[in-house]
């Protein structure tokens, strides 16, 4: 394809960033309608004139860099826009949120065109999420400037759907790595995890049942200031979650003698529930860094 480019890859050493998309550890690479291989690995000397452009679209560092400025600038305006009243300042801000789309929505096109494969583009989950993350805006504009009914439809979740293009960071090679590599890390720890979900879900019922027992009985006891928060065990589950995960609000405290010794005992099987599966998820997060260094020296 495109001139002889898979023969020249095959007769090429593999780069270093083919091995690191290819590693069993991290899993599968992200494809994005294109093969890693012919990506990656071939010079772009021996590429098309379309084969050229997807590559500088998919690989080009420089590209990739504005690109992340572009995503950055374009998300903390979306969050300012929220908290700004001044007419003035939200025009800047649709203007800069206007260019970033655009951005977009160009590089979008560009991407549909040259793939060497567009069907597989189109499909490829960075493909969705670009789509996501560019397509409410446009309806948005179309239902505001259109169709002239904004005040009359609630585009709250418009609005919000377009902050997935914060996840088109992760098409930075770095960023996707790290997040597989964690991703690993948890797959390998899923029993352990599983393990921590259900002794918490015995724990949480256990405790709340003994709480309601002792502080939110009918009539309650006469130390709670707060009858109110312990008086149903789902009222007292939230107390147990808090309680367990070592957030502590405050805003539910045992007054009773029974009730202290009860809150004792949870906040204690509630460290080391937790403190366990902690340690688990960082010995393999360890086990999958030391794979990857090995596969990067081979």
């Amino acid at each position: 394809r495109y001139g002889g480019a898979d023969h020249h890859a095959s007769r090429s050493p593999v780069t270093m960033a083919a091995r690191i998309a290819a590693s069993p550890v991290l899993g599968a690479p992200v494809d994005n309608g294109g093969s890693m291989r012919f990506a990656r690995a071939a010079p772009p000397a021996t590429f098309s004139r379309r084969a050229r452009v997807w590559h500088f679209l998919e690989n080009d560092t420089r590209l990739m860099s504005f690109l992340t400025c572009v995503i950055a600038i374009s998300t903390l305006t979306f969050i300012l826009d929220t908290s700004v009243e001044d007419p003035v300042t939200r025009r800047v801000f649709f203007i800069i949120e206007t260019v970033a789309v655009s951005l977009f929505t160009i590089e979008y096109v560009l991407k549909l065109i040259f793939a060497p494969n567009r069907l597989k583009f189109v499909r490829a989950k960075m493909s969705l999420i670009d789509l996501v993350a560019i397509g409410p805006f446009w309806v948005e504009v179309f239902i505001a400037n259109v169709l002239q009914r904004e005040a009359s439809i609630n585009l709250s979740w418009v609005r919000v759907l377009r902050l997935f293009r914060i996840f088109r960071i992760f098409k930075v090679s770095k960023l996707a790595y790290g997040f597989r590599i964690v991703m690993a890390a948890m797959r390998m720890s899923m029993t352990s995890f599983s393990v921590l979900v259900f002794f918490m879900l015995i724990l949480v019922i256990l405790s709340s049942s003994l709480m309601y027992m002792f502080e939110g009985t009918d009539p309650p006891h006469p130390m709670q200031p707060r009858p109110e928060l312990f008086a149903t065990i789902p009222d007292c589950m939230w107390w147990a979650v808090v309680t367990i995960t070592t957030v502590g609000y405050g805003d539910a405290v045992p007054a009773s003698p029974a009730g202290k010794v009860i809150a004792t005992g949870t906040m204690c099987l509630g460290l080391l529930s937790i403190a366990l599966p902690v340690t688990v998820l960082g010995s393999n997060f360890t086990k999958v860094m030391d794979m990857y260094e090995q596969e990067l020296d081979m």
